[in-house]
């Protein structure tokens, strides 16, 4: 709301000031809610073998790096490399965009992922499938619109940062259709860390950090923003 109603944060670095503030700010406000609602206990007279979630921790180190630093910054920083600034520019812009058709991804996770672990815990396989089911066609569902409309509108959708955008529709396209194999597949990630699977996760992880790279040295200094689309796209 700033952003669009002071006339001061036009201004790129007041742009981002504005931003770390709302962050700060969205930040405190769920601290005092939870304080005010949270019945703090002490620790329950229980063992817990602290092994295990350890293990389960150091095994998921190498996955988010993959999925949180390498996967949305390293196609990036190989464009800034062998690449022109324009490039980069347009390949953030389509990235930005491409990666609403997954928004739905986070929440349904959120929900699904506790649920899980209590099937899996009870033996409950075949709940547990529906449940999986049924947050796949959630994904599905809210991620339809959005990726219509890329489809139908590329080059106006890009259009929304600049006429000068519109030539990376391309890009768009091929990142959008990688989004939508994410979002086809299901809660994925949270069905193999909720069961107890992830090293599988892990794996899985490694393998598509190793595919973006590969890709971006390949494909990068010949095709540009292009071929780090192919690159992220192959990866996810």
């Amino acid at each position: 709301i700033a952003i669009v109603l002071l006339p001061f944060s036009w201004s790129l670095g007041n742009i981002a000031i504005t931003y770390t503030g709302a962050g700060v700010l969205g930040a405190i406000l769920a601290a005092t809610v939870w304080l005010s609602r949270a019945k703090i206990v002490g620790f329950p007279r229980t063992h817990y073998d602290s092994r295990k979630f350890f293990s389960s921790g150091l095994t998921l180190i190498p996955s988010d790096l993959v999925n949180k630093v390498l996967q949305p910054s390293a196609a990036l920083i190989c464009l800034g490399f062998w690449s022109t600034e324009t490039d980069a520019g347009l390949f953030a812009a389509a990235w930005r965009i491409a990666a609403l058709v997954t928004f739905s991804l986070a929440p349904v996770n959120y929900f699904a992922a506790p649920k899980m672990a209590a099937l899996w815990h009870e033996g409950d396989v075949v709940s547990l499938r529906k449940i999986s089911q049924q947050a796949t066609l959630l994904m599905i569902i809210v991620a339809a619109p959005m990726l219509i409309a890329i489809v139908l509108f590329p080059e106006l959708i890009m259009s929304v940062f600049g006429d000068d955008f519109r030539i990376a529709a391309e890009i768009l396209l091929v990142l959008a259709a990688a989004q939508v194999v994410n979002v086809v597949t299901g809660p994925v990630r949270s069905l193999l860390l909720m069961t107890g699977n992830e090293q599988d996760h892990r794996s899985a992880s490694l393998a598509g950090g190793i595919t973006i790279l590969v890709g971006c040295f390949v494909l990068v200094p010949a095709y540009g923003g292009l071929g780090a689309a192919w690159s992220v796209a192959a990866s996810l």
